[in-house]
């Protein structure tokens, strides 16, 4: 709520804002690793927190200024460290497509679902399509002379040096 306070305080305002990832904190798969120790019983007691979540979030950030867009990635609490096409899917029905692409100012966006960049296992073909589009909407921006290109994703691409190795 202090955040949204003090953007909306910003003059100028923003033309965006991202929120990178860990809309939420209640992904089934956490539990049930867990054994359900927490309180929750069951998937289904999970994914109810889960959409209350996603309603605490949007109830939360519809309090942004109205010329303001927002713009959210889904990170690890979101669709869990292994996303399957169910937590996906979950994901895209409580808060849009999980990658995406826009302009502004000159600028093209790229917003990726770099979750499945960790693990894809659970999704390989939508990791797959994702690189496939990833790989056009590149081609696109520099085809359309983009003055930049920025890439947001939920987990940093390395930590330290752009060569380590992961």
């Amino acid at each position: 709520r202090r955040a949204i306070r003090m953007i909306n305080a910003m003059d100028p305002p923003p033309r965006f804002v991202c929120v990178c990832g860990d809309l939420i904190d209640m992904e089934y798969t956490f539990e049930e690793r867990k054994g359900y120790k927490d309180g929750f019983g069951s998937k289904e007691e999970c994914d109810a927190v889960q959409d209350r979540q996603n309603e605490d979030f949007q109830e939360v950030w519809s309090h942004l200024r109205e010329d303001v867009a927002i713009c959210c990635l889904c990170g690890n609490h979101d669709v869990g460290n292994r996303p399957t096409p169910t937590s996906i899917q979950r994901y895209k029905d409580a808060f849009g497509d999980e990658y995406l692409a826009f302009w502004v100012n000159g600028t093209y966006n790229i917003v990726l679902n770099n979750v499945l960049f960790v693990d894809p296992s659970g999704a390989r073909e939508i990791f797959d399509k994702q690189l496939v589009w990833l790989e056009d909407r590149l081609k696109y921006a520099q085809e359309h002379d983009a003055k930049m290109i920025f890439v947001f994703g939920h987990h940093p691409w390395f930590l330290y040096d752009e060569n380590e190795t992961p």
